[in-house]
């Protein structure tokens, strides 16, 4: 239900976003992604940040995705890196070498 909920808010924004660029207008976005807990919230949340990532990317946004890293495991750290090219952090931005 949660990914549901998820794709529904995307397709939404989806819309909004395609609406406003055919006017060529440009966006910048921040996400700060939050979650509860469940034994496949891991799972649920690389869905949503690879859909996020795919959609940022095809629509050519520029897009900072917040994580609080005391909440993220190291495995979940590490595949989220594969996604993105920068990790910026309280004190600094690190671009993260393609894998």
């Amino acid at each position: 239900m949660r990914v549901q909920n998820r794709l529904r808010q995307a397709s939404k924004l989806s819309y909004i976003l395609n609406e406003a660029t055919s006017e060529e207008k440009f966006f910048r976005t921040w996400g700060h992604i939050e979650w509860g807990s469940g034994d496949d919230i891991e799972d649920e949340i690389l869905l949503y940040d690879k859909s996020a990532t795919q959609f940022i990317s095809e629509n050519k946004f520029i897009a900072v995705c917040a994580y609080d890293l005391t909440r993220v495991s190291a495995g979940l750290q590490e595949k989220l890196r594969t996604r993105h090219s920068y990790l910026m952090e309280d004190d600094r931005i690190n671009e993260i070498a393609a894998s």
